[in-house]
This record gives C-alpha cells, structure tokens and sequence, in this order.
C-alpha cells in the first residue's frame, strides 16, 4: 500500500540548521481554542451552512482585512465546539460540545491557527521546527523512536501503510484527548506528534518562498503528524500541502515560540 505522492514530498532529503526554539508538548484542544474565540468574538460571525442553513462557518467580519478567510467548521459531528447565538456578554458565545473538552480543536484553518498562536504570544511552528523536534538528534523516523506501532497506542489506523504489531484493525473515526497515547511520546515529552490529528505549520510548502502578488488565500502550507484518520503521515520525514482555508475534520495544530521570546505556558525546547 505505497502512497507514492505522500513519499514523494518527503524528498529530496538535506541538512538544514535549526534555531533552538520551544514547542508545545500538546496539541491546541478545544476549550483552549474556545477561549480564544471568546475573547475576540465582537471580531467574528458564523455563516449558515447553504444546505440546512444552520450556523456553521465562522468567519471574520468585515472590513478587517481578512476578506476570504476561513477560521472554522463547526459541522457537530466531527467538531468539539458549539455556538449559541442568543447568548450575548458577558455569556460565552462558545462552549465544548460535552466530552471533547480535551479533544484537539479541528475543522480549523490555518488563518484559525496563527491567530491562536498570535494571541497567546507563540506562533506555529515552521516546517523545519517540526520535523526536528519528532526526528530528534538521532533522526528518528517516528517520534517515539525506532519501533513499529503497537496496537491502539498511537492514535493512527491500522491501514497497512505504517506497519501496526500485532495487527489488529485499529480504526478510529474521532481524535482522542490530547496526550493520551502511551506510546506517541517523544524523549522530550512532545505528544501525538505521529498520530491524533494532523498539523499545519507557518511554512509554505515548496522551497518555503512566496511569489510577488500571490495572496495568503492561495499559498499553500505545510501539513506535518499523521492523524486517526490516516497513518502515513506519522512518519517524521512525511508533509503533505494544504490551502489555508481547508478545514480538515482530522486537522489541528500546536504552537511554538523562539527560545528568546516570552512563552508563559512552558513549551518544551
């Protein structure tokens, strides 16, 4: 079960240096994004869903420079975060869907995503910065280290493309808390980097360069981790490209910050 196009953009191999910098040992969960979106929901409006017309699709308002963007997809099925819009201040506008409190925020952009890490002084992480801190020093190809997946303790499907021992049939169609799979830790003590849900990243894809003209709206980014949904990507050396404004039920993010800069929840260098 090759995915040739998914090993592909794991090329040409190089050495890059990376400057210390910090990264979060978890993954951004919903109550920690719901918090955010409550405090900054004056900004913010959701759009009706065009085929049951039910409140969906948030976005900026107007008039702030973000014409286009995407923020999230509140589709209840797979996302963790509900919106009232009778409840007015100083109620909250947003609230955990019960039980996924510390399940990773999906259905969320990456303009979603640096307004997060923006806001609570980080940023996300570059393409670079992922890759070594899942790779490590001794160049790990999957972030716990050398050894094959043991059943159920990574949260990534028993598919055939990443080898699972024993085999067993692991699928699930929902994340799970973050930082919960035993076996997903790096020597750090970074969580799901392999598996749980993707992750964008601030990179650009390509040779990491923007031509003259082109918007934010149609540069597309780095994606790194693999996710429930689909375990190829838990290989440290695996990317995959995204548009901003995808809103994957299987995408999430985590932040970092440089190792100068202020970073009061305590990342992980």
């Amino acid at each position: 079960k090759c995915d040739r196009a998914a090993l592909t953009s794991q090329q040409p191999r190089r050495e890059v240096t990376v400057a210390p910098f910090y990264i979060d040992a978890l993954e951004v969960t919903n109550r920690e994004m719901i918090t955010l979106l409550n405090s900054v929901r004056a900004q913010l409006y959701v759009a009706p869903d065009d085929d049951d017309h039910s409140l969906r699709f948030v976005r900026y308002n107007s008039g702030l420079g973000h014409d286009g963007e995407l923020l999230l997809d509140l589709f209840p099925a797979k996302s963790g975060i509900s919106y009232s819009a009778e409840k007015t201040y100083p109620e909250e506008t947003y609230a955990p869907r019960e039980g996924r409190e510390r399940w990773p925020v999906t259905q969320v952009s990456w303009f979603a995503a640096e307004l997060y890490c923006g806001t609570v002084g980080k940023r996300l992480p570059t393409d670079v910065e992922w890759e070594a801190a899942a790779r490590g020093k001794s160049s790990r190809p999957f972030p716990w280290g050398h050894d094959p997946v043991k059943c159920g303790q990574v949260m990534i499907p028993d598919d055939g493309m990443v080898p699972m021992t024993p085999a067993c049939g692991f699928r699930k169609s929902l994340p799970q808390n973050v930082g919960e799979a035993p076996q997903d830790v790096t020597q750090s003590g970074i969580h799901d980097l392999g598996g749980n849900v993707t992750e964008w990243t601030a990179s650009a894809f390509g040779d990491g360069s923007i031509a003259p003209g082109v918007t934010n709206l149609e540069v597309a980014r780095v994606v790194r981790g693999g996710s429930y949904f689909r375990s190829v990507m838990a290989r440290t050396s695996a990317r995959m490209r995204q548009l901003p404004n995808s809103l994957a039920p299987n995408g999430g993010f985590r932040c970092a910050s440089s190792i100068d800069s202020h970073d009061p929840n305590g990342g992980t260098p």
